[in-house]
């Protein structure tokens, strides 16, 4: 049935404890060989759902690399290299496919260290109910680049770069802003940690528990 408006009470979910600034230098190593990581890099979760907004970011990084230089690879989760070959293609950019870095099956245990070695991580989705991605690579102290959308603002606050994801060049700009400039750079990861902070599964047990207690008093 209708429930009125000023009775609804938004819960938001939390974000794993496991994804969190990872100070063993050793671990990280460890990760990074494990997967071949580059040396720099910005880090794409994507998959092939219309949603992710996969096309545009590859273009988008392309752009990217044929602006500004080629010191950032592109790191890419469990994504077939063809299907990112014909995006590239498509749009021109083929010569930019050797930048672009696959590391297949990612286990979630080893994602907090991969996210913590990124020089920025991208999730420009199109349309997210929630978007824990998003909160995860804030917890990681590393700048998220992201939608000016759907639930994106409502989640980021002002603690993520949010841009229009549908605009391949507001992407690529979007990019070389947090890269080039260290102070805006240094101040999305200080405003990340401190929004993702608000979303522990802690915090979402404590707001549950005090609805709760007032429905039932």
């Amino acid at each position: 049935g209708y429930v009125p408006e000023e009775r609804l009470e938004v819960v938001y979910n939390g974000v794993g404890a496991h994804f969190r600034v990872i100070e063993d230098e050793q671990h990280l190593r460890q990760i990074a060989k494990k997967y071949s990581l580059p040396a720099k890099f910005f880090l794409f979760l994507g998959n092939t759902d219309p949603k992710k907004n996969t096309p545009k970011t590859i273009v988008a990084y392309a752009e990217y690399c044929a602006k500004y230089g080629l010191e950032h690879k592109l790191v890419i989760g469990d994504l077939n290299p063809d299907v990112i070959k014909r995006y590239l293609q498509e749009a021109g950019f083929e010569q930019f496919f050797e930048q672009i870095h696959f590391t297949g099956y990612i286990n979630n245990k080893d994602l907090p260290a991969i996210i913590n070695l990124a020089a920025l991580f991208l999730y420009p989705s199109l349309r997210e109910s929630f978007g824990i991605p998003l909160l995860e690579g804030m917890r990681c102290g590393t700048p998220v680049l992201s939608g000016d959308f759907s639930s994106m603002p409502e989640i980021a606050g002002e603690a993520a770069l949010l841009v229009n994801v549908k605009d391949t060049a507001a992407i690529s700009e979007g990019m070389h802003q947090l890269i080039s400039n260290s102070t805006l750079r240094q101040s999305y990861v200080q405003k990340g940690l401190e929004r993702s902070a608000q979303f522990s599964w802690k915090n979402t047990a404590r707001q549950v528990h005090t609805l709760y207690n007032r429905l039932n008093n």
